[in-house]
């Protein structure tokens, strides 16, 4: 279409006019790189980053007598939602695990253990305790580029669940703080959020593993010193 086109070319000639173009994530980059021409070395991966001491918890102040899963997705059905309240209808009765889902989408469902929130922006105290509290993070999305909700999650330390699309696959750091899954795929979600469930192990060392990938990557005092140093280093 000649819109898509003028974007597009538009798209090119600004990529291709810069000094440096700082992406988020890998997927990005291999986007600008391969469709936009542009040479590899003016592309620099350098994600927004979090607050890590605003999501930092202590995993003894989370529940040990109940598993609390944590959803967050202002669009409820392109990120998965609706799968993952069908996999939590599908858990063993007398399941002592909570679904707690943060959306800016009408969720009609009665379901036990089921809690829903709605109008909570990225400050709201009650966000922040429900990553305090959470135990695992899932983000069964059906389409995505690079959300910053799992740069929180593993700053907050949980183990996250997500699917494997878009530039999520270079997000995180599957095996280790992660599991990838197919996207729309219930079977294979519920038998990794099963897996997290009765791991209380596995989890420990994910929210680990999370807490140091985020250090590493998502720190955005650092990643914002590294973006003004950048810019510094073309005057």
């Amino acid at each position: 279409m000649p819109l898509e086109r003028l974007k597009y070319t538009m798209n090119k000639f600004n990529y291709n006019s810069a000094a440096a173009v700082v992406a988020w994530c890998e997927w990005t980059k291999s986007s600008i790189v391969n469709d936009y021409n542009v040479p590899d070395e003016r592309v620099f991966v350098i994600p927004p980053g979090v607050d890590l001491e605003r999501f930092a918890s202590s995993r003894e102040e989370r529940s040990r007598e109940s598993t609390h899963i944590l959803f967050v997705g202002g669009d409820f059905r392109r990120k998965g939602g609706e799968h993952l309240l069908n996999v939590f209808r599908r858990l063993p009765p007398g399941s002592s695990t909570h679904l707690h889902l943060v959306t800016g989408s009408p969720v009609q469902a009665d379901i036990p253990k089921l809690h829903v929130y709605r109008g909570l922006t990225q400050k709201d105290a009650t966000l922040q305790e429900l990553f305090k509290k959470a135990d695992i993070f899932v983000l069964p999305t059906l389409g995505d580029a690079a959300p910053i909700v799992l740069m929180e999650a593993a700053a907050a330390g949980l183990p996250v669940i997500a699917s494997n699309v878009g530039g999520i696959p270079s997000l995180v750091a599957s095996g280790s703080s992660a599991i990838l899954v197919k996207p729309g795929d219930e079977d294979e979600l519920e038998a990794a959020l099963l897996d997290l469930i009765r791991n209380e192990k596995k989890r420990q060392l994910m929210s680990i593993a999370a807490v140091e990938h985020a250090r590493l990557h998502f720190d955005a005092k650092n990643n914002a010193r590294r973006t003004l140093d950048l810019a510094l280093s073309f005057v």
